[in-house]
């Protein structure tokens, strides 16, 4: 139940069942107490087996190999590589989503990682991510006396001053800290890739004989340089290195209104790669974990504003995504920022349709809504028949923003910020699903509702209200009410509480209700319903 197989495999591999699916959950069911505590069980296997606190006081995984109760011994098996940004999204998500033990786990990690990268030692420059670093010692080379660089004890190798992992995790540190420490080795790179060779270095050289002719050279041949540039661009607004690898390629997957045409481009061009071989990508079985879509991510970047997909080490960039009653619709973010997003969107149907979008990236604060008919005109600046404004609050990560689409014309909707709320305390986040409510027959012909109430953050919450409803969400009527104090989540464990109401009539519609005045300042208020199965028999 915690994610990991019961035999000890390298990290890459024993890390995909679970990191590749549970922490991802966090935001595709954000609020569900069922995926948020079962990514805790993982948590704390990978803290109390496969990582420990080493010599220079930080988290350290304890070897490249593990699984079950241990983690491998074997000094061949290497320890803390770039890969570890896997298991560690266990730690990643929860922090974006508010959890403060996971968020100083995981920046404890981080720190020791550019703690060794901007050191200078053996033959390793300042800048240069190491292959491994290793447990107890937290030194960059192995216990046994070998060089730092040897292939046998680094199991991926040595070394790539580019690793997006590596840099993705680095981009995190900086994201949920604010942190400018966690950009050195970001800015150490491009140190790199800006400078000439020194003199008299050759073409491909040594590591050891050349370090820093080695790492000029390491830093100009990385692979997929973009990605962490983008979500640097993302984080912090700085375009000062966007020449560096295209300034259309960054200003296309940053929606800058002056790039829109190219992104369209670029879309339509992946789009249309998909009508071939359609079938043989979506109803072939594929053996592979090679196995995907071309140009989803940039159609997950059209759809939502992302800048990166849900991969390994990077958060979570998208700006909205979509709930609507059905599949045909199509949407584009033209513009996103943490004040502002402007969406286009197009129903298909022969219907108006009602739907709603789901806000990840806006600051909490009290916004300017408005919607129109889009008119004339050519890519971005396209105007727009706007509506009369209407005021909408941000509370919440997650909140979400309901409108109505006419059928077969092309739409927009836009959220500008008028004046921002902060909030910085850590935060109680009473929560319930439909799972958690259970109904018992009485010999007395009535019912007994047992209702388990979580809490996701890491605050108390005292006097929170619980009440047996009866109703919609159009309207309900009050049956009875219970007032608990529910600890917060201490250790990385769920903090949780049954909730009884004996002698209850059978009759349908029965919800419980968390909060129903909204009195509690919580991370997150979408998920205090839940309704009672079978109440009615």
């Amino acid at each position: 139940m915690d994610g990991f197989s019961p035999g000890v495999g390298d990290v890459e591999h024993s890390s995909e069942p679970s990191a590749d699916s549970i922490p991802t959950m966090l935001a595709i069911r954000y609020g569900d107490p069922l995926w948020y505590e079962r990514n805790l069980v993982s948590c704390r296997r990978i803290r109390d087996y496969y990582t420990g606190i080493d010599n220079n006081g930080f988290v350290r995984f304890k070897s490249g190999h593990f699984g079950g109760d241990k983690a491998s011994e074997h000094v061949q098996h290497g320890g803390d590589t770039h890969y570890s940004p896997r298991p560690m999204k266990h730690f990643l998500w929860p922090a974006w989503y508010g959890n403060s033990e996971a968020k100083e786990f995981y920046l404890n990690w981080v720190a020791g990682w550019v703690r060794a990268t901007m050191t200078s030692k053996y033959s390793k420059v300042a800048g240069v991510p190491p292959a491994t670093i290793w447990y107890p010692s937290g030194d960059i080379a192995p216990p046994n006396g070998a060089a730092w660089n040897d292939p046998i004890y680094n199991i991926y190798g040595c070394c790539q001053i580019g690793s997006y992992r590596i840099h993705d995790t680095f981009l995190s540190g900086y994201y949920l800290s604010q942190d400018k420490s966690f950009l050195q080795p970001l800015h150490a790179w491009m140190r790199f890739y800006k400078s000439e060779m020194p003199q008299g270095s050759a073409t491909n050289p040594d590591i050891d004989k050349d370090p820093m002719g080695w790492a000029i050279r390491n830093s100009k041949d990385t692979w997929n340089a973009e990605r962490p540039l983008m979500q640097y661009r993302w984080m912090t607004g700085d375009d000062s290195y966007d020449e560096l690898f295209g300034r259309e390629i960054l200003q296309e997957r940053l929606h800058m209104p002056g790039a829109f045409d190219d992104f369209i481009n670029r879309l339509a061009g992946a789009v249309g790669r998909l009508r071939v071989n359609f079938n043989l990508y979506t109803r072939e079985m594929l053996q592979t974990d090679r196995a995907g879509l071309p140009g989803s991510e940039i159609a997950f970047s059209a759809f939502t504003g992302a800048v990166r997909p849900w991969r390994d080490a990077g958060v979570p960039t998208m700006a909205v995504t979509w709930e609507v009653p059905h599949r045909d619709f199509a949407a584009i973010v033209p513009y996103t920022s943490e004040d502002c997003l402007r969406v286009w969107i197009y129903n298909f149907s022969g219907e108006t349709t009602r739907m709603r979008m789901r806000l990840w990236r806006l600051r909490p604060g009290k916004y300017e809504a408005r919607s129109g008919l889009i008119g004339e005109g050519q890519g971005y600046s396209r105007e727009c028949q706007w509506s009369e404004a209407s005021s909408f609050v941000v509370r919440h990560k997650a909140d979400v923003y309901w409108f109505v689409v006419p059928s077969r014309r092309e739409f927009a909707v836009e959220l500008r910020l008028v004046e921002p709320l902060n909030d910085s305390r850590v935060l109680p986040d009473p929560a319930i699903a439909d799972r958690d409510i259970s109904v018992s027959k009485n010999a007395d012909g009535k019912i007994t509702v047992t209702a388990t109430v979580h809490n996701l953050g890491n605050a108390a919450v005292k006097n929170l209200v619980v009440a047996l409803v009866q109703g919609d969400q159009g309207g309900y009527s009050e049956i009875a009410r219970q007032r608990v104090d529910l600890p917060g989540c201490k250790d990385l464990r769920p903090s949780r509480l049954d909730v009884k109401f004996p002698r209850v009539n059978p009759v349908a519609d029965l919800m419980i209700l968390l909060d129903p005045q909204e009195k509690v300042t919580e991370i997150y208020e979408l998920n205090n319903r839940a309704n009672a199965p079978g109440s009615a028999q």
